[in-house]
């Protein structure tokens, strides 16, 4: 099996992010989340708009086919915040969802998952 030790984007957001209404949650990654396997370590970036009218929570899952495992981490940003985290990988797969707080207006969040492999050659790229 041919190997290689490069870092990809493996997740973003649209390019005008991901808009959540005030009190919402939205997952990005759908249901069975993105594909981690074949990766050491994952890097996640996320920034919140300042246009944003609320703070919002990143939520990150493990997650193994369609079933969500454990919370790997919560990253709470306010409006204009980035942020960026990396890991060990957790799982198979990586559920990614978005909490915006009550309030009015909405929330805007750009986040990027990178990935670090040598467990194999990367597959495609997943957008939100």
């Amino acid at each position: 099996m041919n190997t290689v030790n490069e870092t990809r984007m493996i997740f973003r957001t649209g390019r005008d992010a991901t808009v959540i209404p005030a009190g919402a949650e939205v997952t990005l990654t759908g249901n069975g989340g993105v594909k981690v396997s074949d990766c050491r370590s994952i890097r996640i970036y996320c920034a919140s708009r300042e246009s944003s009218a609320c703070p919002v929570t990143l939520v990150l899952m493990a997650a193994e086919g369609e079933e969500t495992l454990a919370p790997l981490d919560r990253i709470v940003l306010a409006p204009g915040e980035k942020a960026t985290r990396a890991y060990d990988v957790p799982g198979t797969s990586l559920i990614l969802s978005v909490q915006a707080d009550r309030g009015g207006g909405a929330a805007s969040l750009d986040a990027i998952l990178y990935g670090y492999g040598s467990r194999g050659i990367f597959g495609g790229t997943s957008r939100g």
